[in-house]
């Protein structure tokens, strides 16, 4: 258990300092960004380019980012509203698919075997 501790420490540590190191990389794009926040001039879409290519830098291929531009933002919002509307619908369709009230037992219930003698009475040859 002790080593445990220890290993779990160390990896710790390591992470840490990978940390740094890529903090260290990604130093002057962090400065720039500062740079840039500072200024009042700076547009929005700018600071949006200089943060993703700083989170770029520091964690590699990213799935989440700021649009740099005004289509870019368009086309962002118009995916965000189809998304909501096909999760809209396929949680309309699992509700409608739901059963409402009782069935007959399927092969694999216990009852399967009553039922099917339930069902040669009610029905008259």
């Amino acid at each position: 258990m002790f080593a445990r501790r220890e290993a779990m420490a160390l990896t710790k540590e390591k992470f840490e300092f990978d940390m740094v190191e890529q903090a260290l990389k990604a130093l002057p794009e962090l400065m720039e960004l500062a740079q840039a926040r500072k200024d009042p001039a700076t547009k929005e879409y700018e600071a949006n380019a200089f943060l993703n290519a700083a989170r770029r830098k520091l964690f590699g291929v990213v799935w989440e980012v700021r649009p740099e531009s005004a289509q870019e933002e368009a086309e962002m919002l118009a995916a965000r509203k189809a998304r909501e509307a096909r999760k809209q619908r396929e949680a309309e369709w699992a509700q409608r698919e739901r059963l409402k009230g009782h069935e007959g037992p399927t092969p694999s219930s216990p009852y399967y075997a009553e039922y099917l003698e339930w069902k040669k009475k009610q029905k008259p040859e």
